[in-house]
């Protein structure tokens, strides 16, 4: 199975008690996994699904994410991670892309990971 493997760096802050004097900021790394929905179309051009991705995530590029609704109250990594991964997914499901592996993580050692169950491959 082919997939394509595309890398996003959202800077951000958030507080885990909702109150914006205690935020504290992170670099999320995120990872996409992505495959065509026909995969006779197997090929696509980067920069358009790399657009695609920049344009639904460049919204929340340096701000405090707890002022947004699809993130409210819980902007910790998982509710993030589900937050993300929920509008990315639907936006490229949209264009014949299937969203089929997703990762974001705060550092190295901790991560969260959303993935199809047939997806055949550790997400890396």
């Amino acid at each position: 199975m082919k997939y394509y493997h595309l890398k996003y760096r959202l800077k951000m802050s958030h507080s885990v008690d909702n109150i914006k004097e205690h935020a504290h900021k992170h670099v999320l790394e995120t990872e996409f996994y992505l495959k065509p929905v026909d995969e006779s179309n197997m090929f696509a051009e980067f920069k358009d699904i790399e657009t695609n991705i920049n344009d639904k995530l460049n919204v929340y590029q340096n701000r405090y994410l707890n002022e947004y609704p699809e993130f409210g109250a819980d902007a910790s990594l998982e509710h993030t991670g589900e937050a993300i991964y929920g509008m990315i997914s639907d936006n490229l499901l949209d264009k014949n892309w299937k969203l089929v592996c997703f990762e974001i993580s705060e550092n190295p050692l901790r991560a969260y990971i959303i993935r199809d169950d047939d997806f055949d491959m550790r997400c890396i």
